[in-house]
């Protein structure tokens, strides 16, 4: 068995899997329940699953363990400590260290390459679900909610909107331990924004799904930035094995202050090079297409209304009394005119889009026709109704964001001076709380 290949013993507060890893997930073992409260109980669902993995064999493991066991210091709890130790003296197994599960998750996807994420974590389990509020990469909020009926999003909402969190919840939901398709349904299906004063999303939730496959490959990439933080590859020696009393976890006297390393580039970037010795007589070879330039750009229609008009002329005919004839045939000309009713102005009202600010702390229901008006007096009215969304306080900053939203508009006449320049500022008549 190569070095590098470890158990991870995976716990919550209702079962425990131990799946073979490395640098990836070789096989999984069966999930095992245990009670709660009962050390051998845990004891017996750990050795069950490692023995459902026949052949394969290691000493060293790593723990990935509830948040609940987790003081607010950071240390795990002394019971929950001895627990651990009582299964690796039994099963002959040495520790390469714990970590809750919602901890691993947030240190591996605050990578370097990447800005801090901000995210509601949900992980299931038969008897509960665990929801970690992430905000800029940190752990702000937890709260465990048992299952006494089956799972409600509207439940959850409320839980959310209880937590007191300063500004609005980050509109991403990540799934994952033992959930079901219909939680996830459920989740995409609900209307979250309608349902208070203030907003628990300033816009509908992104939901996420990871099964236990890719659950447990996050774990191991969190354990191995840990474990080897230089070179994320394990040493090529065999680590010796600690006596019972001393396993080796870092957290029984102090959390391990993991510093990433920092990318650096090894060379800078180069761009191609041009000769631009000839480039300047280009707009000149132009020049003989500009007058025949808007032909291929230009088009009119032209549309003539003709109504029928009703008029009556009389002709007085004079016949020989000397002819004697049966019929007689006659051409007759007429005509008529009348005056024509005027001019009319064609063509399409000017378009566009413009994004509306609210500045105050509630939601504002803007209905189509809002009037808007350039800095020359030209007037513009929205097109379609907007839900403009609150604004939004951000402590750690102390930023104020005002809620925004974008609206289609069109111009009030028809003329070329309504084609505006992009990013100008214009004003909304009669409300004040809305830029």
């Amino acid at each position: 068995m190569q070095d590098n290949v470890y158990w991870l013993i995976s716990i919550t507060s209702d079962s425990a899997r131990v799946s073979l890893v490395d640098d990836k997930v070789i096989s999984q073992g069966q999930e095992i329940s245990w009670e709660q409260n009962d050390s051998e109980s845990l004891l017996k669902a750990i050795d069950t699953s490692l023995s459902s993995q026949n052949g394969e064999t290691t000493s060293n493991c790593a723990f990935i363990v509830p948040p609940a066991w987790i003081s607010a210091d950071g240390k795990i709890f002394g019971e929950m400590l001895n627990n651990l130790k009582n299964i690796c003296t039994k099963l002959k197994l040495h520790p390469l260290g714990q970590i809750s599960y919602d901890e691993a998750f947030v240190e591996s996807y605050n990578n370097d390459d990447s800005f801090p994420g901000s995210y509601i974590l949900l992980y299931f389990t038969p008897s509960h679900y665990q929801i970690s509020l992430v905000y800029l990469g940190e752990i702000k909020k937890r709260h465990t909610q048992n299952f006494t009926t089956d799972f409600s999003v509207s439940k959850l909402e409320q839980i959310l909107f209880g937590l007191g969190f300063p500004s609005a919840l980050p509109p991403k939901i990540i799934v994952t331990g033992a959930f079901t398709s219909q939680i996830v349904d459920d989740l995409k299906n609900y209307n979250w924004l309608t349902h208070h004063d203030t907003e628990t999303f300033l816009h509908l939730p992104d939901v996420i799904s990871l099964d236990i496959l890719s659950l447990d490959q996050i774990f191991v990439n969190t354990i191995k930035k840990q474990i080897y933080p230089d070179t994320c590859l394990p040493p090529q020696t065999v680590p010796d094995i600690t006596p019972a009393s001393n396993l080796g976890f870092t957290i029984v006297d102090s959390p391990v202050d993991v510093v990433l390393p920092v990318k650096k580039i090894s060379k800078p970037i180069s761009f191609p090079k041009f000769n631009l010795s000839y480039y300047w007589l280009l707009p000149f070879t132009l020049l003989p297409f500009l007058p025949i330039l808007p032909l291929f750009f230009a088009k009119v229609d032209i549309f003539i209304q003709q109504n029928p008009v009703d008029f009556n002329e009389n002709f007085n005919i004079t016949l020989d009394p000397q002819t004697n004839v049966a019929s007689k045939t006659f051409n007759l000309s007429i005509g008529a005119s009348l005056p024509t009713t005027g001019t009319r102005e064609v063509g399409q009202k000017a378009k566009g889009q413009v994004t509306i600010f609210n500045k105050s702390d509630r939601s504002i229901s803007v209905n189509s026709g809002l009037i808007i008006v350039d800095t020359t007096g030209k007037i513009f009215k929205t097109t379609n109704n907007v839900l403009l969304p609150a604004s939004t306080y951000n402590l750690d900053t102390g930023v104020i964001n005002m809620g925004q939203v974008k609206a289609a508009v069109a111009a009030q006449n028809i003329g070329p001076e309504y084609n505006l320049a992009s990013n100008q500022n214009l004003t909304i008549k009669d409300n004040t709380n809305i830029l």
